[in-house]
């Protein structure tokens, strides 16, 4: 299943390679902006003269910082998703419309609640790990470790959030489908769209982990810079085909 859909991201983009730079460049763009404009906030709000206290620019700035990661960067991201998920039917279903006010706000809420529900699952599988961390850092400092004692707990604590690592993102996958739902119908509610991704991908986790490692290749080309015009495109396609099958009737 795996190579047929791989085969279809290559076919999807044959003859639209320019304008994967293009869509790319502006979603590093509006991500640039993103990271800027709190920059040039800081700077104009730091030359003479200065008409706030530092306490008030530090609040503005902050405050600048946020605005944009919530409602610059989030939108890019919902928008690059909504063009590769929507290939086909790009022409109906604009990148940009994730940067209208109530989409851009459920687009927030989406981000989170994802965020926080796999943040919650790194959690539960990696508390051996975490504690045995914890309690070589603390003993530690507070006592002092025979360096011996230290690597072996190292060595351990390593092996445990590696495999905890794992058994986190196999699980997690269990989400797959959840922001392909608001996407394809933002008028969703989030609670479904979750429930509906943990009934779907109940039995398809594992073979989405692997599906996704598949691509660390592909991404490790991406030192080279320009490859990352292509492959960017190609995981986000592959990964839309994917979601589409996993969502067939068929599964």
């Amino acid at each position: 299943m795996f190579g047929k859909i791989k085969i279809y991201g290559k076919a999807q983009l044959l003859g639209t390679t320019f304008s994967n730079i293009l869509l790319i460049l502006a979603a590093f763009v509006l991500i640039a902006v993103c990271l800027f404009v709190p920059v040039g906030v800081y700077f104009l709000l730091n030359a003479e003269p200065k008409f706030f206290t530092q306490n008030i620019r530090n609040v503005i700035v902050i405050s600048t910082a946020v605005l944009s990661f919530l409602f610059v960067f989030i939108p890019t991201v919902y928008g690059f998703s909504n063009k590769f998920f929507y290939f086909e039917n790009s022409e109906k279903t604009s990148w940009l419309c994730w940067y209208k006010p109530i989409l851009a706000a459920k687009g927030v809420r989406v981000f989170f609640t994802d965020f926080f529900i796999k943040l919650l699952w790194f959690f539960v599988f990696n508390v051996p790990s975490l504690i045995v961390i914890a309690m070589t850092v603390f003993y530690a400092v507070n006592f002092g470790i025979a360096e011996n004692v230290f690597l072996v707990l190292v060595l351990l604590s390593s092996v445990l959030l590696l495999c905890g690592g794992f058994f986190t993102f196999v699980f997690i996958q269990r989400y797959f489908l959840f922001p392909y739902f608001i996407l394809q119908n933002p008028k969703m509610k989030i609670k479904e769209a979750v429930r509906n991704s943990t009934h779907l991908m109940d039995d398809l986790c594992f073979k989405t982990a692997l599906f996704k490692l598949s691509f660390i290749p592909w991404f490790l080309s991406c030192v080279f810079v320009i490859p990352i015009f292509y492959v960017i495109p190609y995981y986000k396609t592959s990964c839309s085909y994917l979601a589409k099958e996993c969502n067939s009737p068929s599964q």
